[in-house]
């Protein structure tokens, strides 16, 4: 067993303010009523972005087509950020160091930080990165706070 695959004391669960994220991200609104779940809306947002990235790309025919599709994207996304939370892996301890205490976490602070990270990890926008956060962050507190819920 390495030490990544450890438990952490950031696997335990956490509370989180889900009033917030329906403020910050509107589409999360369709996750509250039940119309999507949260993980539908983060293949919608990463759907929209590939898409709107085709457009100012030039077009991409063949296999590169379909080279990362939409549930393929979503799933690393999901398993990068439950690696930073939930892993004791070294290669991720600067950005556990800016989160904080997961004991005690600060909504506001877990979306910008992460999204922030995320995009630079990426190498695209905020703007989609946000609400990538947001779901998860919503997924995580509809499964009570547990960070499992992103690679399960």
């Amino acid at each position: 067993m390495t030490s990544s695959e450890l438990p952490s004391p950031t696997a335990s669960r956490v509370c989180l303010d889900t009033a917030f994220l329906l403020r910050q991200v509107s589409g999360l609104a369709q996750v509250n009523r039940k119309r999507r779940t949260w993980n539908e809306f983060g293949e919608m947002v990463i759907a929209d972005y590939l898409i709107s990235s085709q457009k100012v790309r030039k077009p991409v025919t063949g296999e590169e087509a379909n080279a990362v599709p939409e549930a393929t994207y979503w799933g690393m996304v999901k398993e990068l950020v439950h690696s930073v939370v939930a892993s004791q892996d070294p290669t991720y301890a600067g950005i556990r160091k800016r989160l904080g205490d997961l004991q005690k976490p600060s909504t506001p602070l877990l979306l910008s930080t992460l999204s922030l990270w995320l995009a630079g990890i990426l190498g695209i926008s905020t703007s989609v990165t946000g609400p990538l956060v947001a779901a998860m962050l919503f997924g995580v507190a509809e499964a009570g706070g547990d960070w499992d819920i992103l690679i399960g």
